[in-house]
């Protein structure tokens, strides 16, 4: 009788343990060693990637124009412990407009040191479903964004 009593103990820590990383990511977020699991949370349904090139053709580096992926699966910035860059894909799946990426390039040839390209030719490859039910580009676009006059 008093082996039944021993065990229930450890059984109660266990299921108070296990109940707790249910309870507390609904009520207080995340509290180490218990997590809300914001891995690929996010279900994107499609990505883009983005390619640089200067006016001779040549692709130039994607982290000069802040366009380089920072998604590790979690929310960008999320449990990472270092400050993301500013990068043009703050939330990961999500398709931005010719205008919003424009605007982004505009800014980074201000940040750049002198001399930048004339110009640079942006390319935002998205990625998503096919119609043959396989993952794939599904769109390509090109923009020619000068560089400000100073």
């Amino acid at each position: 009788m008093n082996r039944a009593k021993a065990s229930v103990g450890p059984l109660a820590v266990v299921g108070i343990f296990l109940a707790a990383h249910v309870v507390v990511p609904l009520i207080w977020g995340d509290v180490y060693p218990i997590t809300s699991a914001p891995m690929f949370r996010d279900q994107p349904v499609r990505y883009c990637d983005y390619h640089i090139h200067a006016p001779g053709g040549a692709e130039l580096p994607q982290e000069d124009w802040f366009v380089q992926r920072v998604y590790d699966g979690n929310p960008v910035g999320y449990g990472v412990g270092v400050k993301p860059p500013a990068v043009i894909e703050q939330k990961f799946g999500v398709v931005h407009q010719e205008e919003q990426v424009r605007e982004h390039l505009l800014r980074q040839f201000a940040r750049l040191p002198s001399p930048s390209p004339e110009f640079i030719t942006a390319e935002q490859q998205v990625f998503g479903p096919r119609e043959d039910g396989t993952i794939g580009e599904v769109e390509n676009h090109l923009w020619r964004i000068t560089r400000p006059s100073p």
